[in-house]
């Protein structure tokens, strides 16, 4: 994944339905991730990585051969602004493999963003950025975030560290009003929405439940901590085959008419109901 000089950010739609988190300090798995079903696998410098272990964790990854790294190679580094931050970013820039993308933990402003953006771009890198959007200031300036670099493809809600910032009981309905407003962020914005994990690895109905109820919240995605969740991630954000056949014939019909406004099924349908047929076929990897 490149970010593209003049490309729409709306083309960054798609990119991910499931995101698996790997500590840095299990590499043998993350290394044999390439056969699984994530769309991107992402190295983790942060939360999974103790404090005395974040040094050889660190040179690990800067040391990583390129014919070795899975697709969609992603690296979460500690926070920008905090020293271990700072010792990541530098790795980066002296890395034998640049990721494709790096994930930014606990963003509270756009300065986060750019200040990484500034860095990558004198380096000649052209790595994208992932926000995760997780403290009381940064669901506070989550447009603005969203917003701010072109470079930025995707926001994700951080729901456990929310809940330590700001004594929310996390349960889905306390965390609503938080969820939607990252979501609401990213899509205006043009750029993903990718919901954060659910940490019950023994309950299939949960996680089920938490996909679908971020999907119906615009969400397009969502992280997995465990290789066992990722295929349940990936039906819930995949349409299914009703679900294309549909939007295909939502499609089919406007261009036959030509109409503004169609009857199909006995339901009179507009452009939005265009919009999300053409939405629902790209995300399915499909075109007409």
């Amino acid at each position: 994944m490149t970010l593209v000089e003049g490309v729409p950010r709306s083309r960054s739609r798609g990119i991910c339905r499931c995101l698996l988190v790997t500590p840095a300090t299990r590499m043998e798995r993350f290394l044999g991730s390439a056969a699984g079903a994530a769309d991107i696998n992402l190295l983790d410098l942060e939360d999974s990585v103790p404090a005395e272990a974040k040094h050889g964790a660190r040179q690990a990854v800067g040391l990583l051969d390129p014919a070795e790294v899975p697709d969609g190679y992603s690296l979460r580094v500690n926070p920008v602004r905090s020293p271990e931050g700072v010792r990541d970013l530098h790795m980066v820039l002296d890395a034998r493999t640049a990721p494709d993308m790096i994930v930014l933990p606990k963003v509270e402003s756009p300065h986060d963003v750019e200040l990484v953006d500034e860095v990558l771009a004198g380096a000649g890198i052209d790595t994208v950025l992932w926000a995760i959007l997780e403290t009381a200031a940064g669901l506070e300036n989550a447009m603005a975030v969203a917003r701010s670099r072109p470079r930025l493809v995707a926001l994700t809600f951080g729901a456990a560290d929310f809940c330590a910032d700001t004594g929310t009981a996390m349960e889905w309905e306390p965390l609503l009003m938080a969820r939607s407003r990252v979501a609401l962020a990213a899509r205006s914005a043009g750029i993903e929405a990718v919901d954060g994990p659910t940490f019950d690895l023994d309950d299939a109905a949960a996680l089920e439940s938490d996909a679908r109820r971020a999907a119906g919240l615009g969400y397009t995605g969502k992280v997995a901590v465990h290789p066992g969740q990722v295929d349940a991630i990936n039906e819930v954000f995949t349409p299914s085959a009703a679900d294309v056949h549909r939007a295909d014939r939502i499609v089919g019909e406007f261009r036959r008419t030509g109409a503004s406004i169609i009857t199909m099924d006995g339901r009179m349908l507009g452009p939005p109901f265009l919009r999300q047929a053409e939405s629902t076929l790209a995300r399915a990897g499909r075109s007409r």
